[in-house]
């Protein structure tokens, strides 16, 4: 189905792959996206949820889909672009 998430998973007794949505698919791409902005430099959690959400494409009402579609190679860049602190000791 055209806007599902592909899982491999056992529905009613038979494993196959089937298309599921809703924040149970989502939110384990926004944590994968957070985990690349992290290892990008970026620490600090408010920091972080910035980044996801400045690069998200708007898909509408803000209550209904939050700050919108995720964009991994968006937020990615843009954590990259930023830089970190390095201490120096």
């Amino acid at each position: 189905p055209k806007d599902g998430i592909l899982q491999n998973t056992n529905l009613d007794g038979v494993d196959g792959y089937y298309s599921f949505n809703g924040t149970s698919m989502a939110s384990p791409h926004v944590a994968g996206v957070a985990a690349l902005i992290m290892a990008q430099g970026q620490k600090d959690p408010a920091r972080v949820r910035e980044i996801l959400t400045q690069t998200a494409t708007p898909k509408g009402d803000a209550i209904k889909y939050g700050a919108g579609i995720l964009s991994a190679s968006g937020a990615t860049k843009l954590a990259e672009g930023l830089g970190s602190v390095k201490l120096r000791h």
